[in-house]
């Protein structure tokens, strides 16, 4: 039976989880990791911080988004022109697996995925797109298959045998009856 003083972890993988509020310095905490980087970015905000340093990256944004408020209310919705296929969480997940089954991740010491948040914002884009639903709000059926996928990516990234990195952003609200300051994930 192991026993776990006489464990060894020195060179193993690493895995973090960056949590803050935008603008706080997630990205450039990445860029101090040791060794060689990919970095997969979501957010545009992303590229000035990288600018200048030694990381392969790849974008994949959101097309153009509907932006005309909603109601929740069938009969209150405004008609809107079909948005357009959300092709950049498809985009990404072609390389994610093409890179998987080419090796290319071998040649990169930590990847990250800058960020989690806006990551996720376009696999909610890409379910609402299959559920024919784009452009409005999500439902109790929609968050099932993304916190799947979510937990997938992630696993794959875990067993892979190199260190990876995913940025989380959270953001500050003042709720008005109290005043008081508190901190939600987005």
């Amino acid at each position: 039976m192991p026993n776990a003083k006489d464990l060894k972890t020195g060179d193993a993988p690493k895995r973090f989880l960056m949590v803050g509020k935008f603008g706080s310095g997630k990205t450039a905490q990445f860029l101090t990791l040791p060794g060689k980087k990919f970095l997969y970015v979501f957010d545009a905000n992303s590229l000035p911080t990288i600018e200048g340093y030694d990381v392969d990256y790849e974008c994949f944004f959101p097309e153009q988004l509907v932006m005309r408020p909603q109601s929740l209310k069938k009969e209150n919705r405004v008609s809107m022109k079909k948005p357009p296929k959300a092709m950049a969480y498809l985009n990404w997940e072609a390389h994610f697996e093409e890179g998987l089954a080419s090796g290319f991740f071998d040649q990169y010491d930590i990847i990250g995925w800058d960020s989690w948040t806006t990551f996720s914002d376009l696999m909610m884009d890409h379910i609402l797109d299959l559920n024919g639903r784009a452009g409005q709000f999500p439902q109790q059926d929609d968050w099932g298959p993304q916190i799947v996928a979510m937990s997938n990516v992630f696993r794959t990234a875990s067993g892979w045998g190199r260190s990876s990195s995913a940025p989380l952003t959270r953001s500050s609200s003042r709720t008005r009856s109290a005043g008081r300051s508190r901190t939600k994930s987005l």
